[in-house]
């Protein structure tokens, strides 16, 4: 592999590499194992799940802010809503145009789960995981006949507590 001067890129151009290596890596997911910290995250949230079974905000109306809305039924758990909201928000303390790029990445993970929910590998507990195009995140999900309900989004290789500490 050639070294790379990653002082000598531009922002944009740091930001790209960053997109292919993203891009790169969820081409095989499975290849990519979860961190204790995050099996243990999706633990609690499954165990709420589990106890409070399939219910959240409807994807729909939850994207009614942002003017973008699916086609099927989609649920978010709170704890996800802010797990976007945050990253969003990180985003968009960086630039505008990159928060709005971060979002229709979303959107576009969740059509994807919606046209072909089992296309996805499942990684914990009955758990299956999409990768963010060109971002660093990962939505995990599970199927409920069919009804999609989104337990977490989170960073590729952060403690989800640590970062959440952080709002």
């Amino acid at each position: 592999m050639e070294a790379i001067d990653i002082d000598s890129l531009s922002a944009e151009e740091r930001l790209e590499l960053l997109e292919q290596v993203w891009q790169s890596l969820s081409e095989t997911p499975l290849a990519i194992p979860l961190m204790n910290a995050q099996c243990g995250e999706l633990d609690r949230r499954l165990d709420d799940l589990d106890r409070d079974g399939p219910a959240g905000i409807p994807w729909k109306k939850y994207l009614t802010g942002f003017a973008i809305a699916p086609v099927k039924p989609v649920l978010v758990r709170p704890a996800a809503a802010a797990d976007i909201e945050e990253a969003y928000r990180w985003y968009k303390r960086q630039s505008a145009e990159l928060a709005d790029r971060f979002l229709v990445a979303v959107q576009s993970a969740v059509d994807d789960i919606v046209a072909h929910p089992n296309m996805y590998p499942v990684v914990h507990r009955n758990t299956r995981r999409v990768f963010v195009r060109r971002f660093p995140y990962g939505v995990f999900y599970r199927l409920y006949g069919e009804v999609v309900v989104v337990i977490a989004y989170m960073h590729g290789r952060r403690d989800p507590l640590r970062w959440k500490s952080r709002a």
